[in-house]
């Protein structure tokens, strides 16, 4: 692997390589183009109520957690699957 672009707190990605800001960017989502939230140009937290999310396991990430957090307090019956 040459270089990875992803939030970078893993605290196993942080004993192996060594960082560099590259710059700073506003929590994205990514669903496909046939869900019905791919036609808004713009969602709430509160848009994800009732969806299925991925995400990676929590206890190595603080953004990660961050994140998750602000999911699980605005929205209602998220389901989460963790890689």
């Amino acid at each position: 692997m040459d270089f990875l672009v992803s939030p970078c707190d893993s605290k196993q990605w942080l004993e192996n390589f060594n960082f560099l800001k590259l710059g700073e960017y506003k929590f994205c989502i990514a669903v496909p183009v046939s869900h019905h939230l791919a036609k808004k140009d713009a969602i709430s937290l509160e848009d994800l109520s009732g969806e299925r999310i991925t995400a990676i396991t929590t206890g190595d990430s603080i953004q990660n957690q961050n994140i998750l957090g602000k999911i699980k307090a605005n929205c209602k019956n998220v389901e989460t699957i963790f890689l």
